[in-house]
């Protein structure tokens, strides 16, 4: 199952929003413009596309909650710049590149490790 493309894009009234378990993969856009302010990628994520999260001003955090870093593809600029953003992942700097241009947001900071709820 997917939010498909543009599905919420220019929602600006949607601050936050709670993704289902079934949802694997986030198309391009699909939350483009929103004015979510944290998101939290489930388990079973398996793609984050191109410009899924970008120019959402009120974006502070981001966590993804898929365990194996190698079932997740997290495009180029998925979360646009990254500024002001922080994005959590439950794997090590061992195990995931350290560069934020992986994870889709250059000036994002990523928090490695992240045990969460």
């Amino acid at each position: 199952t997917s939010f498909e493309q543009g599905c919420f894009c220019d929602c600006f009234g949607l601050a936050t929003i709670e993704i289902p378990k079934s949802v694997t993969t986030f198309r391009s856009m699909c939350l483009y413009q929103t004015g979510v302010e944290e998101i939290t990628f489930p388990e079973n994520t398996t793609a984050i596309e191109m410009y899924a999260t970008k120019d959402c001003p009120n974006l502070k955090r981001i966590y993804i909650k898929q365990a194996d870093p190698t079932k997740i593809k997290i495009a180029n600029e998925a979360f646009g710049d990254g500024k002001g953003l922080t994005i959590y992942v439950p794997w090590s700097a061992n195990a995931a590149s350290g560069e934020t241009t992986k994870w889709g947001a250059t000036y994002a900071t990523i928090v490695n490790n992240y045990v969460g709820d």
